[in-house]
Protein backbone atom coordinates (compact mmCIF):
# COMPACT_ATOMS: atom_id res chain seq x y z
CA UNK A 1 0.00 0.00 0.00
CA UNK A 2 1.41 3.39 -1.00
CA UNK A 3 1.36 6.24 1.44
CA UNK A 4 1.32 9.80 0.23
CA UNK A 5 3.13 12.21 2.50
CA UNK A 6 2.51 15.93 2.18
CA UNK A 7 4.89 17.90 4.38
CA UNK A 8 3.38 20.57 6.58
CA UNK A 9 5.56 23.61 5.95
CA UNK A 10 4.04 25.36 8.96
CA UNK A 11 5.24 22.79 11.49
CA UNK A 12 8.20 24.22 13.35
CA UNK A 13 7.62 24.44 17.10
CA UNK A 14 11.19 25.64 17.62
CA UNK A 15 10.12 28.94 16.06
CA UNK A 16 7.56 29.51 18.84
CA UNK A 17 7.78 30.42 22.51
CA UNK A 18 9.17 29.14 24.80
CA UNK A 19 11.78 27.62 22.45
CA UNK A 20 12.80 30.90 20.76
CA UNK A 21 13.31 32.64 24.09
CA UNK A 22 15.34 29.73 25.42
CA UNK A 23 17.42 29.52 22.24
CA UNK A 24 18.30 33.23 22.44
CA UNK A 25 19.35 32.94 26.08
CA UNK A 26 21.30 29.74 25.36
CA UNK A 27 23.27 31.26 22.48
CA UNK A 28 24.19 34.22 24.68
CA UNK A 29 25.96 31.71 26.96
CA UNK A 30 27.24 29.12 24.48
CA UNK A 31 30.96 28.53 24.54
CA UNK A 32 31.07 28.85 28.30
CA UNK A 33 28.07 27.02 29.73
CA UNK A 34 29.89 26.06 32.91
CA UNK A 35 28.07 27.60 35.87
CA UNK A 36 25.43 29.30 33.71
CA UNK A 37 21.72 29.47 34.55
CA UNK A 38 18.81 30.12 32.19
CA UNK A 39 15.38 30.96 33.62
CA UNK A 40 12.11 31.15 31.73
CA UNK A 41 9.03 32.52 33.45
CA UNK A 42 5.90 31.06 31.88
CA UNK A 43 2.67 33.04 32.11
CA UNK A 44 4.37 35.21 34.74
CA UNK A 45 1.51 35.50 37.25
CA UNK A 46 -0.89 36.37 34.44
CA UNK A 47 -4.40 35.02 34.30
CA UNK A 48 -4.17 33.53 30.82
CA UNK A 49 -5.15 29.90 30.54
CA UNK A 50 -2.65 29.16 27.75
CA UNK A 51 0.84 30.62 27.46
CA UNK A 52 3.82 29.44 25.40
CA UNK A 53 2.38 25.94 24.99
CA UNK A 54 1.44 25.52 28.66
CA UNK A 55 -2.09 25.06 29.99
CA UNK A 56 -2.08 27.28 33.06
CA UNK A 57 -4.79 27.02 35.64
CA UNK A 58 -3.94 29.60 38.28
CA UNK A 59 -6.55 28.18 40.61
CA UNK A 60 -4.19 25.26 41.18
CA UNK A 61 -0.74 26.82 40.70
CA UNK A 62 1.08 30.04 39.91
CA UNK A 63 4.50 31.40 39.05
CA UNK A 64 5.74 28.64 36.74
CA UNK A 65 9.50 28.96 36.18
CA UNK A 66 11.72 26.68 34.10
CA UNK A 67 15.36 26.74 35.22
CA UNK A 68 18.35 25.21 33.46
CA UNK A 69 21.67 25.02 35.31
CA UNK A 70 24.79 23.91 33.45
CA UNK A 71 28.07 22.44 34.72
CA UNK A 72 30.92 20.98 32.73
CA UNK A 73 32.66 17.80 33.81
CA UNK A 74 35.63 15.95 32.37
CA UNK A 75 35.14 12.32 31.48
CA UNK A 76 38.56 11.16 30.36
CA UNK A 77 39.32 13.19 27.23
CA UNK A 78 35.67 14.13 26.69
CA UNK A 79 33.95 17.14 28.21
CA UNK A 80 30.38 16.53 29.23
CA UNK A 81 27.67 18.88 30.38
CA UNK A 82 25.51 18.25 33.42
CA UNK A 83 22.08 19.79 32.89
CA UNK A 84 19.99 20.33 35.99
CA UNK A 85 16.50 21.28 34.89
CA UNK A 86 14.00 22.49 37.47
CA UNK A 87 10.33 23.10 36.80
CA UNK A 88 9.12 25.14 39.77
CA UNK A 89 5.78 26.63 40.72
CA UNK A 90 3.72 27.72 43.71
CA UNK A 91 0.40 26.22 44.73
CA UNK A 92 -2.23 26.61 47.40
CA UNK A 93 -1.37 24.58 50.50
CA UNK A 94 -4.76 22.84 50.37
CA UNK A 95 -3.46 20.97 47.28
CA UNK A 96 -0.41 19.53 49.03
CA UNK A 97 -1.59 15.92 48.81
CA UNK A 98 -2.38 16.27 45.09
CA UNK A 99 1.09 17.68 44.43
CA UNK A 100 2.73 14.97 46.53
CA UNK A 101 0.88 12.22 44.65
CA UNK A 102 1.81 13.73 41.29
CA UNK A 103 5.50 14.02 42.19
CA UNK A 104 5.63 10.45 43.54
CA UNK A 105 4.02 9.10 40.36
CA UNK A 106 6.53 11.02 38.24
CA UNK A 107 9.38 9.60 40.33
CA UNK A 108 8.03 6.07 39.91
CA UNK A 109 7.73 6.47 36.12
CA UNK A 110 11.02 8.32 35.66
CA UNK A 111 13.01 5.19 34.87
CA UNK A 112 10.99 4.93 31.64
CA UNK A 113 11.88 8.42 30.42
CA UNK A 114 14.20 8.28 27.43
CA UNK A 115 16.33 11.27 26.48
CA UNK A 116 18.49 10.58 23.39
CA UNK A 117 22.18 11.11 24.10
CA UNK A 118 21.77 11.22 27.88
CA UNK A 119 24.48 9.16 29.53
CA UNK A 120 22.91 9.55 32.96
CA UNK A 121 19.43 10.59 34.02
CA UNK A 122 17.79 11.16 37.38
CA UNK A 123 14.45 12.64 38.42
CA UNK A 124 13.87 13.99 41.91
CA UNK A 125 11.56 16.53 43.46
CA UNK A 126 11.28 18.95 46.37
CA UNK A 127 7.87 19.51 47.85
CA UNK A 128 7.25 22.32 50.27
CA UNK A 129 3.99 23.52 51.79
CA UNK A 130 3.25 25.91 48.89
CA UNK A 131 6.00 25.21 46.33
CA UNK A 132 7.15 22.26 44.25
CA UNK A 133 10.31 21.69 42.24
CA UNK A 134 10.43 18.87 39.69
CA UNK A 135 14.13 18.25 39.04
CA UNK A 136 15.79 16.49 36.12
CA UNK A 137 19.55 15.82 36.16
CA UNK A 138 21.25 14.67 32.96
CA UNK A 139 24.75 14.22 31.58
CA UNK A 140 25.16 14.82 27.83
CA UNK A 141 27.82 15.76 25.29
CA UNK A 142 28.07 19.53 25.00
CA UNK A 143 26.90 19.56 21.39
CA UNK A 144 23.64 17.88 22.50
CA UNK A 145 22.87 20.38 25.27
CA UNK A 146 20.52 22.63 23.26
CA UNK A 147 18.44 19.79 21.80
CA UNK A 148 18.33 18.09 25.21
CA UNK A 149 16.94 21.28 26.75
CA UNK A 150 14.35 21.49 23.96
CA UNK A 151 13.28 17.93 24.81
CA UNK A 152 12.99 18.85 28.49
CA UNK A 153 10.83 21.86 27.60
CA UNK A 154 8.64 19.58 25.47
CA UNK A 155 8.34 17.23 28.43
CA UNK A 156 7.31 20.15 30.63
CA UNK A 157 4.63 21.17 28.13
CA UNK A 158 3.34 17.60 28.08
CA UNK A 159 3.32 17.46 31.88
CA UNK A 160 1.09 20.53 32.01
CA UNK A 161 -1.10 19.54 29.04
CA UNK A 162 -3.51 17.62 31.26
CA UNK A 163 -4.31 20.67 33.33
CA UNK A 164 -4.70 20.35 37.08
Amino acid sequence: MAIIYVPDDDYNPLEMEPYTLFKNKFFDKVGNLDGEVIKLRIGDHCRKSFAAGFNLDHFYFDGLVLKFLFSKIANGHDEKVVIRHIMEYDYDSSFYEIQQEMAEKMKTCSEYIYIPGAEQFEFTYRLRTTNVQLIYNLVVDEELALDTCFMLISNDITTFSRGW
